[in-house]
């Protein structure tokens, strides 16, 4: 086991893995940035080491000060979070290369994954299909356009080829519009990259996001722990998930969850990961790996019992407890933003006063309080709200009552848009779908029309 953990995150993530660690008795190393020294957390760490301003790229996403501050502190491993770092194969293999061990797969994977195009066809190589798709440089003439068309299918979503950090996707209705958005999308890069860097794929539109999270030791065994569902979006970032999946049958959650643990052996996979799929129409269809812990495990860990960020560093240890898994009972994993509940306007300053709901079955997930600031450089996540229940229907009264109970001060909060969530009829029926959030706050918050404040 390894005698000394660095944590290369900070807020809630940073958190689970102090926990984590301090259950396997791993000290740990906390890093921050300048205008982060004060967070409370940090006093929780074993030893903590600024690495730069405050800007993410000359702290937190410094590769060089990261390592740094790994090799001062006598770290064995460097654990990414589940920020940006933590699906950076170049970081990956940084922290490989200087003689720590990388809690996450192997770089060769952080690599695949990244790809959009080559996960999909390593995918469909082992038998799972993927959401249609164009695969090669998009088209820069009407005539293939409508080739395009033919193939994949309008509406189409255009994307980087990068898996994450790339430009924001663009949906396109018409062939009339698809070169328009593809040169708005390579104008945002200014011509630094060329045509390949983009993905055109069939667009969904009442499709259903499911992820199927895994465990892998690397060496031939997996095991998965079950499905959630993320459907509720807002412009495709999930605000809520909840484990399992509702409203699937269950023989096709078993053999879907079955077929990713399958994949996971294939590929190689050490550590946890998650299959993220889209499912319409009875059928799933591949649409990403995402090679890290997601932000929702906290719903997975509500009905399976296991924590996979300790999961995580025992399987990086070599002593993984992988076993199969029995799911109890419904949770749904609120995320809490610093945003306006309707306009998603990001809301900065000080937290005034922070309340948050507790008790047997409810779960927070945070490094926020009273006193803590939200900058413009950060993320607007404030953490996750969870709540567990025998049932579906109990576990949504239970994080209605959450919701109810919990006060932020000083910043405005998404607290309202869950709330209303809880107590729309389609989500209580389990009938929504990847647009549903969208379409519901178009038609009750129109463009000019004040909303309430929240």
């Amino acid at each position: 086991m390894f005698a000394k953990l660095l944590i290369a995150d900070r807020g809630a993530a940073a958190l689970c893995v102090l926990r984590a660690c301090r259950e396997l008795g791993i000290r740990t190393v906390a890093v921050h940035s300048e205008a982060d020294r004060e967070l409370a957390y940090l006093r929780l760490a074993d030893e903590s080491v600024c690495i730069g301003p405050e800007l993410p790229a000359d702290s937190y996403l410094n590769v060089a000060a990261v390592i740094s501050a790994a090799e001062l502190t006598d770290a064995d491993a460097i654990h990414p979070g589940n920020g940006p770092l933590a699906d950076d194969p170049d970081f990956a293999e940084a922290v490989e290369a200087s003689g720590f061990r990388f809690v996450g797969p192997e770089p060769a994977l952080l690599r695949l994954a990244a790809d959009r195009m080559r996960i999909r066809s390593a995918m469909r190589d082992i038998g799972m299909p993927s959401v249609p798709y164009h695969d090669g440089p998009p088209p820069s003439t009407v005539e293939g356009v409508a080739a395009l068309a033919r193939r994949v299918g309008f509406p189409v979503i255009v994307k980087d080829r990068a898996a994450r950090g790339g430009r924001a996707p663009q949906i396109v209705h018409s062939p009339a519009t698809l070169i328009l958005a593809i040169n708005h999308l390579h104008a945002q890069r200014q011509s630094t990259v060329g045509p390949s860097s983009l993905h055109i794929e069939h667009y969904l539109a009442r499709s259903r996001h499911i992820q199927v999270q895994v465990l892998a030791d690397g060496r031939g065994r997996a095991i998965h722990l079950g499905t959630r569902d993320c459907s509720i979006r807002h412009e495709r970032r999930a605000l809520l998930a909840e484990a399992p999946a509702p409203g699937i049958p269950p023989g096709g959650l078993a053999d879907i969850c079955q077929r990713c643990a399958a994949a996971a052996v294939a590929l190689g996979l050490r550590g946890a990961a998650t299959f993220d799929l889209l499912y319409e129409g009875g059928g799933f269809l591949f649409l990403a790996l995402v090679p890290s812990v997601d932000p929702a495990h906290a719903a997975t860990e509500a009905v399976t019992g296991v924590d996979l960020v300790r999961e995580q560093i025992l399987v990086a240890a070599d002593q993984s407890t992988a076993r199969a898994i029995e799911l109890q009972g419904h949770a749904i994993a609120c995320h809490l933003h610093a945003e306006h509940p309707f306009r998603f306007v990001p809301s900065v300053g000080r937290i005034a006063g922070w309340h948050m709901p507790g008790g047997p079955w409810i779960r927070l997930d945070s490094s926020c309080n009273a006193g803590s600031v939200i900058r413009p450089q950060g993320s607007t996540l404030l953490g996750n709200l969870t709540a567990r229940g025998a049932d579906r229907a109990q576990a949504i009264a239970r994080m209605r009552g959450a919701l109810g109970e919990a006060a932020v001060e000083g910043i405005r909060t998404n607290l309202r848009l869950h709330q209303g969530i809880m107590d729309d009829d389609g989500f209580r029926r389990g009938s929504v779908h990847i647009g549903y959030l969208d379409e519901q706050i178009a038609r009750r918050y129109r463009p000019g029309r004040p909303a309430r404040r929240g």
